[in-house]
């Protein structure tokens, strides 16, 4: 992994793939001061005392190169100098949990908030920024492509991610990381960009174009489709598996009030 300070300006265009992903440490303020979750006190004990998150480090991957920065600031700065020279319809930064990484990052990027689409309050699935270097950068949540976690995804890749990190440990952007929580996060990353080629690969491109964002909605479906199939041959072939669908009446348009 790569501090962002040492990024070389290179022209890049639409078929790059760019992912973000941060770390955070959870905290909360006991009797005995800033602490993360240990067992000097009990699980009810903490779900009583104020806490909150730091995020302690930024990772944004261009394609197979992964780049990293401490404080969130910074990554405002570093895509200004990353998107300087961009060739193409607009920057698409693919993100897993979007709804996470914009609690952090909201308060840094100048947000087109007319762009945002979200599932509910403070949940956005996908949203643009004001121009940053002349272009709107557009922000995607790559969970809804497969319902997947970035675990269960690096597994069907067969890339999976680590799991070195101990997230009990509370640690802020001045925190001395080691070498292996930072392949811990530069795994996270690339486990990302695998997935999202592999998407490419199947069926088509980012979507930049209106075209082309018609065929990847279309794709999506496809996608869904997919894997209901395979589910469904997977409970075929097994004698132990009861299905049981919510609200299957809908399937049907059975159930109206009409």
């Amino acid at each position: 992994m790569i501090n962002y300070k040492q990024y070389k300006k290179q022209q890049l265009n639409d078929e790059d793939i760019f992912t973000f992903d941060i770390e955070t440490s959870s905290y909360w303020l006991t009797p005995s001061g800033v602490r993360g979750y240990s067992e000097e006190y009990a699980p009810d004990e903490y779900n009583s005392f104020p806490c909150g998150a730091v995020c302690y480090i930024w990772q944004f991957s261009i394609n197979e190169k992964v780049y990293y920065g401490r404080e969130l600031p910074d990554f405002v700065e570093f895509l200004k100098v990353v998107f300087s020279d961009y060739k193409g319809e607009f920057p698409i930064v693919w993100v897993h949990n979007l709804s996470w990484e914009w609690q952090f990052i909201n308060e840094y990027l100048p947000i087109n908030y007319e762009s945002i689409f979200a599932r509910t309050k403070r949940k956005p699935m996908k949203f643009k920024t004001k121009p940053i270097a002349g272009k709107d950068i557009e922000f995607r949540c790559s969970y809804f492509l497969t319902r997947l976690s970035l675990d269960a995804w690096g597994k069907e890749l067969g890339f999976e991610k680590l799991h070195t990190l101990d997230y009990t440990i509370l640690r802020t952007p001045k925190t001395k990381l080691k070498k292996k929580e930072l392949e811990y996060c530069e795994r996270d990353c690339l486990v990302l960009y695998k997935g999202i080629q592999d998407y490419i690969k199947k069926y088509g491109s980012q979507g930049q174009k209106k075209t082309a964002a018609i065929s990847l909605k279309l794709a999506e479906l496809q996608f869904i489709k997919d894997r209901i199939n395979k589910m469904l041959c997977e409970i075929e072939n097994s004698n132990d598996i009861i299905l049981f669908i919510d609200e299957i009446h809908t399937l049907i348009g059975a159930g109206g009030a009409e």
